[in-house]
């Protein structure tokens, strides 16, 4: 099927076997993730261009890219007692070690990055009344 564009006739399937050949050639030399991400920035691209009026159609959004499933993470986990080692080697006798201690335990315990963790204010913090403790 032929449509008629600003810039002539377009071929749609003709656009789309072009950029599937194109990500199978990728496909070849890269890593799924990265491929993916190379279709993901084509789709944009032809998405704004479809937007612009300079093409009639966007041929890379009916291209599927290479399957890939992540089954674990890469982030390394803390166990209790290796997190209890952690928070117990930090000198608490100065400010800082208070600081650093403080900022630790709160990423450990809430799963949180350091970006999170110095963002954070009083306000943000919600304590939880459990009848457990002092």
């Amino acid at each position: 099927m032929l449509v008629r564009g600003a810039r002539g006739a377009v071929d749609r399937r003709g656009a789309a076997a072009a950029v599937a050949a194109w990500i199978e050639l990728q496909t070849q030399a890269r890593s799924a993730p990265t491929v993916k991400q190379q279709l993901a920035a084509i789709r944009h691209l032809f998405d704004w261009l479809v937007m612009g009026q300079v093409v009639p159609l966007n041929p890379a959004a009916s291209v599927r890219g290479p399957a890939h499933s992540v089954r674990k993470g890469k982030t390394p986990v803390l166990d209790p007692a290796e997190a209890r080692t952690l928070l117990d080697s930090i000198d608490i006798s100065t400010p800082i070690g208070l600081r650093d201690r403080a900022l630790i335990a709160l990423m450990v315990y809430s799963f949180g990055r350091i970006g999170a963790a110095l963002a954070m204010k009083v306000e943000d913090v919600f304590v939880v009344e459990t009848g457990h403790g002092p």
